[in-house]
């Protein structure tokens, strides 16, 4: 994979620094209010953390399942941007392409894994 592309990428569509506090206080949320909501005590450090790790691949993958959906008209009329002028490579992998080929994705083995068998 072009680090460089995925880098350029990241700045220009999805950028970390304006995302990551926001799916922060998004994924923290929501855990505490279900753990509220359920009656049961608040997870650890660990649990937030995946929570917010799981919330920026799933938005990521939507982020970028977007750019694929519009990546002809982004070539005819925005070809300034990052996917129609130098990125395109990092979203042809197939674990970027809609709809997915692989029926059980990265986010939904990540959690089976977390939840062992808790999940379901």
């Amino acid at each position: 994979m072009n680090l460089a592309a995925l880098w350029t990428y990241q700045k220009e569509r999805f950028p970390l620094a304006r995302t990551l506090p926001l799916l922060g206080v998004f994924s923290a949320a929501a855990i505490a209010v279900s753990a509220a909501a359920g009656g049961r005590p608040y997870p650890g450090w660990g649990g937030f953390a995946a929570g917010l790790v799981l919330a920026m691949l799933v938005f990521f993958q939507m982020r970028a399942c977007d750019e694929w959906k519009d990546l002809e008209d982004d070539r005819r009329y925005r070809p300034d941007r990052p996917i129609p002028r130098t990125c395109q490579p990092v979203l042809s992998r197939p674990a970027m392409r809609w709809p997915p080929t692989n029926p059980d994705p990265p986010v939904t083995r990540a959690v089976r894994a977390m939840g062992k068998g808790g999940v379901g």
